[in-house]
Order: C-alpha cells, then structure tokens, then sequence
C-alpha cells in the first residue's frame, strides 16, 4: 500500500516519488533544505509523496529561498550604509564635527582633538575587557558593531522629543521606550518584589534568582560566576586599579560612572525617592527598596555562621569577618602589620596615625563602591616604625 512521506495520507489519486523532480528541483532535496531530514532510497520508508503535500513542499520551499535573498540584500545595504557613515568622517549637515561623547560640536578634527584629551581621556579605562575603543571620547564596546553604531549616533537626526524633559531620539521606539521612566514602575518581580519600567527589564532581572551562572571570572583566585555576560564585564573591573570617574566637587574616584552620578548626590543632597510607608527618602531607588523591606520584616542576607540577618551584603560581609573569620583585607601600606575590617577605618588611620590626607577616599564605606586615588598628599612626614 501506497503512502504520503509527509501526511501519511494513503490511496491518494496521485502520488509523486520523493526522487522526482519539481521545477527542476528534486523534491527529496526540497524536503531535506526544509527539515533537515536526509532521504535516501532503500531505507524502507515510503517513497511517494502525494500531489498536495508536493505542492506544499514546493510553495515552503520558494518562500525560504526568498526569505534567504532578501536578508542578503538587506545585509549588504545596510554595510554599505555604515561605510557612507564612516566615509562622512563623522560631519553633520551644516559640515560641522560633533563629539560622540558629548555631541559638542566643532569645526576642525584639531579642535575635537583637544577637546577629546582635555575632557574625555581623563575618565579612560585602559582594562580590554571590552576590546573596541572608541578614540575621541574613549568609551569602550563588546563588537565592532556597537562601536560603529556608537561613533554615527550622533550625526543621526533626532526628531522626536519628550514632553517630559529635554531628551531626544532617533526613533519612536526609542522615545516610548525612555518615557516610560517617567511613569511608574509597574513590572514587579514575583521574588523579591522589585519593580522595573519595562517587561524586558524584568525578564533580565529574573535572571539573577536563577542558578546557573555560566559566565565565570578569568581571573586567577577569584571564582566568582554571573548569569549574564553584562555582569561579568562589569565585575572585570573590579580587578583594574583604574577609577577613570573623577567627582568635580572633591575630587573623589570612581570605577564606574554609575558610582560617580550615586556619588554626587551626596553633594547635591537630592533625596528624590520617597518611602511609600513613612516620610523617608532616598537618594536612589535601590536604598529606598532595601529600607521599604524593612517595614515588612524582610532580611535578604542571613549568616552563614549564626542567626543574624541584615538587608545588605556589605553589612554582612563586614559581621562575618569581626564575627567570625577575624578577616581584615585593608592593609596600611605605610604599617603593613596594621590591618582593619572596613575601607573608611583604614582611611581614618591614615589621616589620624600617618597624619596624610588621602583624596578621594570616602570617610565611610557603606558598601557603595566609592574609590580612592592612589595618590596621597603628605601633610607632615611621619613614617611608621620598623
């Protein structure tokens, strides 16, 4: 008894053999392209395919093919849309240069130079974590890709505007996506309960209360993991001495420049994140979080040693080494024989002991990750015994 291939259909009025040929195309061929399948004859499966189930194949078959040519012209205009960006030698319509770092405009490469090195190299990271550096305003990408995109960005027309503040974009997906910072967070995590603007966010989010992390730390002796790639670049630099974020105010050094906008609120004062259960507020959205658990007697970090439980890992890790481990990773470099539990206490030790004033330093270590420059201006020499 006769049978179809693909439906199984028996006694159809026409059958057609899977070795056939269909506008010139054999039909075995066209079902291999499509499934993957391999048909070969002898291998005691049906041979026939019936003469619908063969139109289909055919029709599936022709829209692939035109799906496939279209990506190939559409990726060949877009590359040669992206050399005409790189060939306008980043000049707007009015012939002008514009900073992709800050979208200054200028009227020489001479000019964008200077302004590159005075405003620009300062906050440089040398760490190749990300590989491709962009040369005026030294932000560093993944890909090439990203890079490119980064360096025309900004020759691109921005012709839509919020209503809300003084931001512009280049698409209108863009614009809703942005908007949506001005309203309320309204994806909440079924977890921890912290809330994000968009699903995307949430989503990505969700990823940290998973267990596998697959992104593992090269470094030697570190052996820490994370579930997003995102995340392991970020933690790279936590193994570089380079804090490239200078605050203009103090002067103080950061490693990211999210620590640096964290920090200044510490001068401006401005706490816009107001607790929903008392008159608190906080200079950001993640310390307003952690105090709101502690209306609902939530405690996120519990010892591993004792019953203790705290709402911040920075004040757990601090309770275990003077609890526990006895462990004191901050070391005098002036008395290496002094060591202490906190960043802030070894920096008051320096300004009480050693009398030297250590810029950058922040007086206390609240688990934010404040910097300090290397450097130390020496008020009075006192050196440490030997």
């Amino acid at each position: 008894m006769d049978v179809c291939r693909v439906c199984l259909l028996e006694d159809a009025d026409v059958f057609l053999s899977v070795f056939s040929k269909l506008e010139q195309i054999p039909i075995a061929e066209m079902l291999s392209e499509l499934t993957g399948l391999q048909l070969a004859k002898g291998d005691g499966l049906p041979r026939f395919i019936c003469k619908e189930c063969s139109e289909d194949v055919l029709k599936c078959y022709k829209v692939r093919r035109k799906c496939l040519e279209s990506e190939r012209q559409l990726r060949s205009t877009l590359e040669k849309s992206r050399e005409n960006a790189d060939q306008k030698q980043q000049q707007d319509q009015d012939g002008k240069i514009i900073c992709c770092g800050c979208e200054m405009h200028f009227e020489t490469d001479e000019q964008l130079q200077r302004h590159s090195i005075a405003e620009h190299e300062k906050m440089r990271i040398k760490s190749n974590a990300k590989p491709f550096e962009c040369q005026i305003c030294f932000k560093r990408f993944l890909s090439e890709q990203r890079l490119t995109l980064h360096q025309t960005y900004a020759y691109r027309e921005k012709s839509h505007f919020c209503e809300k503040c003084t931001a512009r974009f280049t698409c209108r997906g863009s614009l809703l996506n942005h908007m949506k910072t001005h309203a309320e967070r309204t994806y909440k995590c079924d977890v921890c309960s912290k809330c994000f603007y968009t699903s995307s966010t949430l989503q990505s989010h969700r990823l940290l209360h998973s267990d596998s992390k697959q992104f593992k730390c090269p470094e030697p002796n570190c052996g820490k993991s994370f579930l997003r790639k995102s995340d392991l670049h970020i933690h790279l630099v936590s193994h570089s001495d380079e804090r490239p974020f200078v605050c203009e105010v103090c002067e103080s050094r950061f490693k990211s420049k999210a620590h640096l906008v964290h920090h200044g609120k510490v001068h401006t004062r401005e706490k816009p994140y107001k607790c929903a259960k008392c008159d608190k507020a906080f200079g950001t959205y993640s310390a307003r979080n952690v105090h709101q658990l502690a209306h609902e007697g939530i405690h996120k970090y519990k010892c591993e040693y004792c019953d203790k439980v705290y709402q911040r890992n920075t004040k757990l890790q601090v309770h275990i080494r003077r609890n526990h481990t006895g462990e004191r990773p901050f070391a005098c470099d002036v008395c290496p024989n002094e060591r202490f539990y906190q960043n802030w206490e070894l920096t008051n030790h320096k300004k009480k002991v050693h009398w030297l004033d250590v810029k950058g330093e922040a007086d206390r270590d609240d688990g934010d990750e404040s910097s300090s420059s290397p450097e130390v201006k020496v008020k009075r020499a006192k050196t440490a015994k030997d």
